[in-house]
Order: structure tokens, then C-alpha cells, then sequence
């Protein structure tokens, strides 16, 4: 499935669940306020998705410059880190926060900018564009520890990979509360795309938002979700890092379609053993260049996820999904698939390891693999997989069948319960044995108890759903 194709199926989905931002407060006493600024001012009027920003910072002959709502003519001139940085300080002075509009144009980093509670900087889209100055080897924009509510929006972030040896596109770290990074763009800067990160003595951030960030070409992972707590995402794209699409410790979190493409890490996305509690809703993990995912964690839900076409490198080597030391997780409504007629990459759907406990995988789809839809430990095991297409570990009918026949049970695995019942009351059958094809019957006369030779019509059932 290419990848202007693969997202159709789910849009009707992802715009009923699409995040609603409201405005805040404080933002709204801005707007009501008189515009102080000419009528018609096009840099105001261009500069953000703010409709009244208390700050405005616009580029003009290779500098930046800050204007101010209530003040006449310009503020500040600099570098765009020293104009984005001024704005970011003087609007946290006044106790209540602050909006800063970023009009269009490139602006030149020299210098992580680090923004301040209460603090919205609002960009006009792609035109707004802020560029990793060369030898930055730094992030480009930092929430720090301490920060609340802070907000990034409609900007374009380049991380000049080519120039500069590491530093993220937006790092957020320790404890900070409400952050909301949204409508954003992010290419290439040479460590992650967005990362969350642990404070001085591994505090949290908790209750981030994110919402339509689209991250390609990372030197490190392209979303990096660590010491995170209650955090919701929305339509999050990981096109082509380095490392992993996404790499998740994240606890008590939900995020609608993740979407990892192309990565060349262990993984599309990467859960790790510390996550907890954490829902992975209408996801697409399609074409990476290993595993679609990978997932350590405890109670995680990866429910109607779509997993096609990964192990690019290496075909018939890595899988779609490996559960490995996961436990009591989720799996369900979800697709395995290789393109029919193509080179088949993708090994098996599912790879579940013996260090796994307790997972339940139901309601799937699996097509088109390589070696096989599921690899995991032989019985007894405490999984369960049930009703899903592509890998039967249910199954039941009739046979004529007479003493020491086998009954095919068509099964993808030896059964671990089975029953064959007679339909004839002068004889007794029974299953004496199994095997990862056949049922073996015994069937015998009532009284003489003599085996019967004689074909006699029998029902019969299997399973091999796991669970404890």
C-alpha cells in the first residue's frame, strides 16, 4: 500500500476524533483589547494563527525584529533566537503569559530558544520557517523544567542535519504541565524530532498534548515520549529518521493514529519495558526498514492498527508486531499484511516471546506472510489468540471416521482442548491423541467394547486459544 493510499480507509475516523484547541483565557483578553497597530499592517496581519498576539516577530534584511502590541514602531532588533527569546522574557514578566506571532520567513538559529509558562509562540504555517543555524548542536526550541501551558504551534522547524552533530527540533524536559505542541513541521534536525525527557532527578511532564506534527528525517527517533505521563496525541507522522519512528515510555497515554514510515531503527515504533497503561488507537506501521513495532510494556492496547510491507531490509527477517516481555497487552482490530505479488518482507504478522505473559490477541487480520501470520511459545502457553482471520486456533464439524483414524483439525497450531463425540448410541468415541495436523479417534462398540473398523459419524471440536 503506497502512502498516499494507505491513510484513506481511516480519515472519516481521525476527523471525528480530531483534537479541538480551545483558546486560552488570557488570550482571549488580548484580542478583545483595541488593535494599536495601522489598519492594514501586514506584517500583523500575516504573522501568526493568533488573531492578536501581544508580541510580533517578522524578518527584514537578515535580522528579526519584535513589535508590541501598545507600543509604536519596534521594540527590539537581533538574531532570531535574541528577538524570539526577548519576546519569550518580556511577555513572562507581566505575571499573566503571553502570545508571540512568528511571521513568515527563515529564521536563523544560533541559540536554543527557551519559552516560559503561559507563553503561546504561533507561527503562520510552513511560511514561518526557524532553521538550525550551523554548529548549533543544540535544540532548536526547549520547554524547560517548570513549565506550564506553554504552547508551540504553526512553525516549520529545520534541524540543518548537514551542519550540525545533534540537538532535537523541540526537547521537552522534566516537570511541566499542559504542554501543547500542534500543527507542526519538523525536518531534519540531527537528533529527535520532538523529545520528552527526564528532569534533574527523573520528573515528569504530564498532561502534554500534541496534535498534527509531522516529523521526517531525523538523525536520532522522530517522537521520543519519556518520562511522559497522561499524554494525548493525535495524527503523529515519522517519516525516515535514523532511528525509530517512535520511541514510547509514556505512561496513562493515549495516541490516535500514530503513523511511522520508513524508519530505519529497530522499530516503527518502540515501546519500552517502563510503559504502562498506554492506548495506541488506528495506527499505521507500514514500510519500516525492521519491525512495525516493537512493544516491553504492561497493559498496552494497539487496537485497529494496520501493520504492512516492514522488514524492508532485510525481507523475511523482521515482523510486523513482536511482543517481547510484554505483558496483560492488548491486540486487536488490526491488519498484518504484505502486498499480494510483491517481495513479501514482512516475516510473520505477529512474534510473540517466551519472556510475554498473559496478552490477548483477537478480531485480527493476517495475510501474506512470509514465514507464517504468528510465531510464538509452543503449549501451554498463558496467551490467549482467538477469532482471528489468517490464524485459526478454533475449529470444530464432523467426520466419518473408525477406531484409530485421524480427523484434520486445521488448526495453525497443536490443539490444547479437543472432544469428538459419537453420533451413534451403540458406539463410544473419543480423541486418544493430537498433533499439530490430525485429531487421532478411538471408536469402540458399546459392551463388547470392540474397535469399531467400520466408518461411524462423529462431531468433533479443537481449540488452541492459550489463556490461563
Amino acid at each position: 500500500m503506497g502512502r498516499r493510499d494507505s491513510d484513506r480507509r481511516r480519515r472519516p475516523l481521525l476527523q471525528t476524533l480530531g483534537v479541538g484547541l480551545s483558546t486560552p483565557y488570557w488570550l482571549r483578553r488580548l484580542e478583545s483589547r483595541p488593535p494599536t497597530t495601522r489598519p492594514g499592517d501586514p506584517t500583523v496581519r500575516q504573522a501568526s494563527t493568533v488573531a492578536a498576539p501581544a508580541f510580533v516577530v517578522h524578518e527584514r534584511s537578515g535580522r528579526a525584529h519584535v513589535e508590541r502590541r501598545g507600543k509604536d514602531g519596534t521594540v527590539f532588533s537581533g538574531t532570531a533566537d535574541e528577538a524570539l527569546q526577548y519576546a519569550v522574557d518580556a511577555g513572562s514578566e507581566s505575571g499573566i503569559g503571553t502570545a508571540i506571532g512568528l511571521a513568515p520567513g527563515t529564521y536563523e538559529v544560533h541559540r536554543t530558544v527557551r519559552l516560559a509558562s503561559s507563553t503561546w509562540l504561533a507561527g503562520s504555517g510552513t511560511a514561518a520557517n526557524l532553521r538550525a543555524g550551523s554548529g548549533l548542536d543544540d535544540d532548536l526550541l526547549r520547554v524547560p523544567p517548570g513549565t506550564d501551558h506553554a504552547r508551540i504551534s504553526g512553525v516549520r522547524l529545520e534541524g540543518n542535519r548537514g551542519e550540525n552533530a545533534s540537538g532535537a527540533a523541540v526537547s521537552v524536559a522534566g516537570y511541566t504541565w499542559r504542554t501543547v505542541l500542534d500543527g507542526l513541521v519538523v525536518r531534519g534536525p540531527a537528533g529527535d524530532g520532538v523529545r520528552f525527557e527526564a528532569g534533574p532527578e527523573g520528573e515528569y511532564s504530564f498532561e502534554p498534548v500534541l496534535a498534527d506534527v509531522d516529523v521526517a528525517r531525523c538523525g536520532g527517533d522522530g517522537f521520543v515520549f519519556g518520562h511522559v505521563g497522561d499524554l494525548f496525541g493525535s495524527n503523529l507522522y515519522a517519516e525516515g529518521c535514523a532511528g525509530n519512528g517512535f520511541t514510547m515510555a509514556a505512561a496513562g497515554s493515549t495516541v490516535v493514529h500514530p503513523h511511522a514510515y520508513d524508519n530505519r531503527g529497530e522499530a516503527g515504533v518502540r515501546v519500552l519495558e517502563s510503559a504502562i497503561d498506554l492506548d495506541l488507537l488506528g495506527g499505521h506501521f507500514e514500510r519500516n526498514r525492521r519491525h512495525g513495532a516493537l512493544v516491553k510494556g504492561e497493559r498496552i492496547a494497539i487496537r485497529n492498527a494496520f501493520f504492512a510491507d516492514n522488514s524492508r531490509d532485510a525481507p523475511d527477517s523482521y515482523s510486523g508486531l513482536v511482543l517481547d516481555g510484554a505483558r496483560d497487552c492488548l491486540v486487536s482490530e488490526s491488519t498484518f499484511v504484505n502486498d499480494e505479488g510483491g517481495p513479501r518482507p514482512q516475516r510473520h504478522g505477529i512474534v510473540e516471546t517466551a519472556a510475554s505473559d498473559t496478552n490477548r490477541v483477537t478480531a485480527n487480520l493476517f495475510r501474506n506472510h512470509a514465514s507464517g501470520a504468528v510465531e510464538k511459545p509452543a503449549q501451554p502457553a498463558t496467551s490467549m489468540y482467538r477469532d482471528n482471520v489468517g490464524y485459526t486456533t478454533e475449529n470444530g464439524g464432523t467426520a466419518a471416521v473408525g477406531d484409530g483414524d485421524g480427523i484434520p483439525h486445521g488448526l495453525d497450531e497443536t490443539p490444547t482442548q479437543y472432544w469428538v463425540q459419537s453420533g451413534d448410541p451403540r458406539t463410544v468415541a473419543r480423541a486418544v491423541d493430537v498433533d499439530g495436523t490430525d485429531l487421532t479417534v478411538s471408536v469402540v462398540e458399546v459392551g463388547s467394547w470392540s474397535p469399531m473398523t467400520d466408518a461411524v459419524d462423529v462431531t468433533w471440536g479443537a481449540t488452541a486459544i492459550g489463556g490461563e
